[in-house]
């Protein structure tokens, strides 16, 4: 059993539409009616005629998206053990022989389960009709536009007897005009002419995330746009209209201190970057908030110029208490870098510093302006990070969203690879992440300053989690939030399960997943004094009993009170379950 994933479908008339690569520019996420976003759990096929340059950009490519490369020519000539010149020139075989296999296989990429990839076809391809209804239909499929039957003789010339459809010029212009409408109605055209291997992998992967934005509305207050962004380059481009020419005060987090001079050039004249001493909790205290005062200060600034915090959440989070208060409230961008802070941190508008020794004593509701999110940083961080995101990104699919929940057991393998293997899948995790953020916000935008309880349901698996994290914080090895997270969302699916008529294979599927984001195990059980002492002081407790929240079904939350003692039994049957090996295993269902 698992959670499907409702697969976003483009029509055919819509995927047909030029997407130039605007000679390696980003455009940034579309206004509102144009093109949706692009599935992100799909193989990426690139075509063209002969010349077009998809061999040398598919594997540029796959690096960027953390996927395996596939050449199909490549990988047909090593199956049936000849070049394919020599394929065309066996009288046995020839080249409609060599079409059957090259359907054959493109069916069984399609229609298989295996890990997306990026797979270059051969230029004859689209000559079958069974295919083109699979690439225009079933995967992101791109044309790689490189120019006149000209541009494109003189580039396939050079591989000289390696093409045997490139012998005679005016053959070879024939057979670009007949496969030309075969190759724009089956894929979305890409302009690669004058961009290198580099330019063109570029301009197809800002394709691949185009459309992704949403906006985070409350009433009486003003929006909140959330947007996605596959690398820093087109993030910048999109911020740089965003802020119109406006002065602006960079934080950046100690960990991406190379990107400085970056930053620095794209505020030229128009602010500084400022990288604040301490980093994670250490960043969010009233020393540092004052330090970040006295600079806009200091530079005269006012309430129309910018803050922007570019860090995980500690730094969103000092960020936004400190654009909160200036001047009583300035304008404010965050571009979060780690997956916890993007799916959740940045979002919502909640700010705080630490204070007398507690976490967030001090804090105030302020919503950034902008919320960007860069895929190209999401993919460089480390396995236990990318973990801790996905908790809480499969929690949000939980409360508000199966198709979500689905994504990420389905896919864990390409969020977290074998270290011998690519990845992890860059689109994956900004359509993760994005998804994550815009679910938050509509939950925020019913209730931004938890006045009403809607907000409670983000609290699944916290109540528990937060505890696990304070008892085992002044341990030799403390147990991470995402961990804590994780073992909670378990023992809330097991009382779930027992009390409010959760699928008994629903839960077990999800608890496999929530073991396998807390690192393959879970801590001991904490003893029932610490736990006591631990949900009381949970400033969701009320006279003795938790604010608790459990899933009645995938999608559907239900906020009710619970004893202490429940949470801490449920638990430990989590923890019975998995040393029992009675958890269902999680796999690409």
């Amino acid at each position: 059993m698992h959670f499907p994933f409702c697969k976003k479908t483009t029509s055919p008339e819509a995927r047909r539409q030029t997407l130039p690569g605007k000679r390696g520019r980003g455009s940034g996420p579309p206004a509102a009616g144009a093109l949706p976003p692009l599935p992100p759990d799909r193989h990426v096929f690139l075509t063209g005629f002969m010349g077009a340059g998809k061999s040398t950009a598919g594997p540029i490519l796959a690096g960027l998206l953390g996927r395996a490369f596939t050449d199909l020519d490549r990988d047909i000539e090593m199956t049936e053990g000849m070049a394919i010149p020599e394929i065309f020139a066996d009288p046995a075989r020839g080249e409609a022989y060599f079409r059957g296999r090259e359907a054959e296989r493109i069916r069984m990429l399609v229609t298989s389960r295996t890990l997306p990839r990026v797979i270059a076809l051969g230029g004859g391809a689209v000559e079958d009709p069974a295919t083109r209804a699979l690439l225009r239909d079933s995967a992101n499929t791109f044309f790689l536009d490189a120019g006149d039957a000209d541009a494109l003789w003189e580039r396939a010339g050079r591989d000289g007897p390696g093409r045997p459809l490139a012998r005679h010029r005016a053959d070879f212009g024939r057979l670009l005009k007949r496969r030309l409408p075969l190759y724009l109605s089956c894929g979305m055209q890409v302009d690669a002419r004058g961009l290198d291997p580099r330019g063109v992998a570029r301009a197809v992967t800002r394709i691949l995330f185009r459309g992704r934005e949403a906006l985070l509305s409350p009433p009486g207050g003003r929006d909140s746009r959330l947007s996605a962004w596959p690398d820093r380059e087109s993030l910048a481009e999109g911020l740089r209209e965003r802020l119109a020419g406006g002065r602006a005060l960079l934080l950046l987090d100690p960990a991406l201190r190379s990107e400085a001079g970056f930053w620095r050039e794209f505020l030229a004249g128009r602010g500084d970057v400022l990288v604040p001493e301490s980093r994670g909790e250490e960043v969010k205290t009233f020393a540092s908030a004052e330090r970040i005062l006295g600079e806009l200060a200091a530079r005269s600034f006012d309430r129309s110029d910018w803050l922007l915090a570019r860090g995980g959440g500690s730094l969103t989070d000092v960020g936004g208490f400190c654009a909160g208060l200036f001047k009583r409230g300035m304008r404010l961008a965050l571009m979060p870098t780690t997956l916890l802070a993007a799916a959740d941190a940045a979002v919502g508008g909640k700010t705080a510093v630490n204070f007398a020794g507690a976490k967030n004593q001090c804090g105030i509701f302020y919503l950034p302006e902008e919320v960007l999110i860069e895929g190209e940083v999401l993919r460089r961080l480390p396995a236990p990070l990318v973990e801790e995101g996905l908790t809480e990104v499969y929690k949000t699919g939980l409360i508000r969203d199966p198709s979500l929940a689905g994504l990420v057991a389905r896919e864990i393998e390409s969020f977290l690879p074998p270290q011998d293997a690519p990845g992890p899948d860059m689109l994956l995790l900004l359509d993760a992440a994005w998804r994550a953020a815009s679910l938050k916000a509509g939950i925020v935008s019913e209730d931004f300053r938890e006045e009403r309880g809607v907000r409670d349901v983000l609290n699944f698996g916290h109540t528990f989690g937060h505890a696990v994290e304070s008892h085992y914080a002044g341990a030799e090895v403390p147990v991470s939030h995402g961990r804590a997270v994780a073992f909670g969302m378990a023992a809330a699916l097991v009382l779930s399960e027992r009390s409010w008529g959760l699928d008994a294979d629903l839960a077990r599927a999800a608890r496999a997943v929530c073991l396998r984001l807390s690192q393959g195990g879970y801590p001991p059980v904490p003893p029932a004094e610490s736990l006591e002492r631990l949900f009381l002081a949970d400033k969701k407790s009320r006279y003795g009993r938790l604010k608790f929240v459990a899933l009645k079904a995938p999608g559907a939350p239900v906020v009710t009170g619970l004893e202490p003692a429940e949470l801490a039994a449920a638990a430990r049957e989590a923890v019975r379950e998995v040393e029992a090996r009675e958890i269902l295993p999680w796999s690409r269902l």
